[in-house]
């Protein structure tokens, strides 16, 4: 397995996980920053965190689910205003051509970068975590991208 699947899983082109944006926008509701808040503004962190945290509860009923042939979506969490995704991949980290895991995460990146959500949240403090593992459960790469 080369960097395709990676390239793929990050590119979007995955099955969509269906969510409840308002009702996680109602459940955060209190811990909202005021309207009047700047966009870098640390009263951003708790309500990124509340939805995030919201949001991964309702992918996480979900998983796993596979994103391809080789790549499984597993786990999705939050830690305060960081989301976290972890895959495994149907394949062992020595199988892993050199210079592939910098592919990985110039992918993820790009992806991150291309949405205007995702883009916005990390203005106001959110960031994305990434976790590959192969099936063993052995590291292949992590990426966290906070900014672009």
């Amino acid at each position: 397995m080369g960097v395709l699947a990676f390239a793929i899983q990050a590119s979007g082109e995955t099955p969509e996980l269906q969510t409840d944006t308002q009702a996680s926008l109602n459940a955060c509701i209190s811990v909202a920053p005021p309207e009047d808040a700047d966009m870098d503004s640390v009263d951003w962190k708790p309500f990124i965190g509340c939805i995030f945290q919201q949001t991964a509860a309702q992918m996480d009923t979900q998983l796993p689910i596979k994103i391809d042939d080789t790549t499984t979506l597993v786990a999705v969490s939050a830690t305060g205003p960081q989301f976290n995704y972890t895959y495994v991949a149907d394949m062992l980290v020595g199988d892993l051509a050199p210079g592939s895991a910098a592919s990985i995460e110039r992918a993820t990146r790009q992806t991150v970068c291309q949405s205007p959500d995702m883009v916005a949240t990390m203005k106001r403090g959110g960031s994305y975590f990434y976790r590959w593992l192969d099936r063993s459960g052995a590291v292949i790469h992590t990426a966290l991208v906070a900014s672009c």
